[in-house]
């Protein structure tokens, strides 16, 4: 699957969203490589093909309610119907045995808000030491994935 997606997203406008960042368009297909302790939260509109994705840390970030409302707010102006994704990894250096409170009360953070304000959305929370990728294409809408560059890199650490 990571190589198919690999391969479409070459051909493919791509936008990196930088952490504290959220973007919205209708033409890029905006990403997040290398998703790690940090939250992703995509969303899109299939009517008109608008992409948006939020990258915030969730590592000591005394923002991220704030950054969450924001753009929730921004989504929320959407009609319905759309999709919603929250996701989020661990990256290979997180030790969840000694610093999972962080992550869990992030992702609850994120949750309670989206519930708040009745956004319907779905979770992708990975426990596991590896990165992700999260993007949303005007295309092909919110795509999930271990790209191949990371399989590799953490398979051979």
């Amino acid at each position: 699957m990571a190589e198919i997606v690999d391969n479409s997203l070459e051909e493919l406008d791509l936008v990196n969203v930088d952490v504290g960042e959220y973007r919205v368009t209708n033409d890029k297909t905006l990403t997040v490589d290398g998703l790690g302790t940090c939250m992703g939260i995509a969303a899109y509109d299939p009517k008109t093909r608008e992409s948006y994705l939020l990258h915030a840390s969730t590592w000591e970030n005394e923002d991220l309610e704030r950054q969450i409302e924001e753009f929730v707010d921004e989504i929320s102006e959407i009609g319905r119907p759309y999709e919603v994704l929250a996701a989020g990894t661990m990256d290979s250096k997180y030790n969840p045995l000694t610093d999972e409170e962080f992550a869990e009360e992030a992702r609850s953070i994120a949750e309670n808000i989206l519930e708040e304000r009745e956004v319907p959305f779905e979770t992708a929370w990975n426990n596991e030491p590896v990165y992700n990728r999260l993007t949303v294409s005007p295309e092909y809408g919110i795509l999930y994935d271990r790209p191949e560059e990371f399989i590799t890199d953490i398979e051979t650490e």
